[in-house]
Order: structure tokens, then sequence, then C-alpha cells
């Protein structure tokens, strides 16, 4: 199960206000709770986040770095949630990166499915961080503020200026009037753009928190992976070892390399490579 997509997606409904993306000019989106993102029963995979509407429609929101080149996977997710909540369902696909048109429809003959995409980087980075600073000024924090700071490493900035913008970040939620809420805006900005911050910047969010709990679940999930990779890099070079030694041994004897290739599954090539070194 991916727990710390889950503990984040608690933070993200604690942190929302009731038009949870009113800041950035999208309404209708009302949460009064978060679902588990968890589908592996059936399909080996996880959406980004699901959560329950105030008319008890299902809300999938799904992050997006790059451009979804279909919408086929997210139609995966929408038909495993349909069939275990029997709800509507309403995804929206967040286009955190640098995506200036995403697919929005998907004709599948009897299906016919559509999502709705959100562009933070069409909004203009410097007017938001200029509203933030404004509320900051004049005691006037308020909620929208929370996710306006959240996401604000995601919008639209001139060029020149994003190496800038995390410092300006940092600076605006140190001055937020309130330790827990500074230390929750920090948890949700280290969990929303961890995979986009340099090393040096996402050590800097995990120094500044007090509360800790998500940035433990981030890192021990970070830690089981590179775990899994050394494990599957480990076990990839055990086999190719084990496999080089046997088409030697199979050269030797005489075989033809398309023999070899069939029974230790080598390319013609590495076999090629392999027979090159055997001594003359």
């Amino acid at each position: 199960m991916s727990h710390a997509k889950d503990v984040l997606s608690k933070y993200l409904f604690g942190a929302f206000p009731d038009d949870a993306f009113s800041a950035f000019g999208w309404h209708g989106i009302h949460l009064t709770r978060a679902l588990p993102t968890e589908l592996v029963e059936v399909y080996h995979g996880t959406t980004d986040f699901v959560w329950e509407s105030v008319d008890q429609s299902i809300v999938h929101i799904e992050f997006q770095a790059q451009k979804e080149p279909t919408l086929y996977r997210f139609l995966v997710y929408d038909a495993l949630l349909a069939q275990r909540y029997r709800r509507p369902i309403r995804t929206v696909v967040l286009n955190i990166g640098p995506v200036i048109q995403a697919p929005e429809r998907l004709d599948a003959g009897s299906v016919r499915y559509t999502v709705e995409n959100l562009y933070l980087n069409r909004i203009d980075g410097e007017a938001v961080l200029a509203v933030v600073t404004e509320h900051l000024a004049t005691g006037r924090w308020t909620p929208d503020d929370r996710v306006r700071l959240a996401f604000a490493w995601h919008l639209r900035y001139d060029k020149g200026q994003k190496a800038q913008v995390f410092n300006r970040i940092v600076q605006l939620i140190q001055e937020i009037p309130d330790a827990q809420e500074q230390n929750g805006v920090t948890a949700l900005l280290l969990g929303l753009s961890a995979p986009q911050l340099s090393a040096q910047q996402a050590q800097q969010l995990k120094e500044a928190l007090k509360m800790t709990h998500l940035v433990r679940e981030i890192e021990r999930e970070a830690a089981e992976k590179a775990a899994e990779k050394a494990a599957a890099e480990a076990t990839q070079a055990a086999t190719t070892k084990t496999q080089h030694t046997i088409a030697r041994e199979m050269l030797k004897m005489g075989l033809s390399p398309q023999q070899i290739a069939e029974a230790t599954k080598l390319s013609l090539e590495q076999i090629a490579i392999l027979q090159q070194a055997l001594p003359q």
C-alpha cells in the first residue's frame, strides 16, 4: 500500500478549504473526506488522490508532471473506483509540469470517457505570491493562502526567476504567524513537490519541519523503492553473469549463436561479444 500517499492525501484534505481550488479560480470541488487510493486487488497501481465530495460523488485527482499521452490509464482507475463505490466520479488532472495541452476525451467505442484538465503553469506565480505577501503583511492569512503556497512552486514565472522562487516561498512560510500552520504548509509543499525539488531544497524543507510524520512516510517509501531497485539490479546482474557463463560453455561446445540465444535469452549481439572474448 502506498501509505505515504494516503498520509499526504489526509494532509491535503485537512488543508483544503471548502471550495478546494477556489484560490486558483477552479470552483465546485467540495471535499468531505479522503478515501484510500489502493487498487491493487484488481490492478497493480494506485491513483494519486481520491476524495469524497459533499454530494457523495467521488473526486479523483491525478497530478501530472508530464503530459499523459492517452487517457486509458485513468479510465482503468475510474472503472475500478466505479466498481468499488458505485457512485459518479469526477476526474481532475492537475498538470503541475510544463504541460500546455493534454487529452480530455477518450472515445473507445462503447466507452466514452472525459476528464478535466487544470494547468498550474498557466497561473501567474508572481501575482499569487503577491497576494500571499499582502495577506501576511496585513494579518489576513486564509486557508486559500495555504493552498496558494502549497502549489506555488508549480506556477508560471518569468525565465530566470525560478531559482529565486523557492527561497521566496520558504521565506513566506516562515512569516506565517502560527507554527503549526507553518509546519503544515511546509509538509504539503514537500509532499507535492518532492520529485521536482533538488536534494538541497528538499533537505531544507525537511530541516524546517517540526511535524515530521509525513516526511518519515515519504522517506520510508523512498528508501523501500531504492532497496527494491537495488535488489532488482543485483538480481539482474547475477542472472546476466549466469547467462554469460552458460553461453561461454555452450560456445566452447560448438553450439550456434541462435541455439545459445534461445537457451539463455541473450541477444545475438551479446553472444557475439562473448565469442570474440574467448581465447583462440
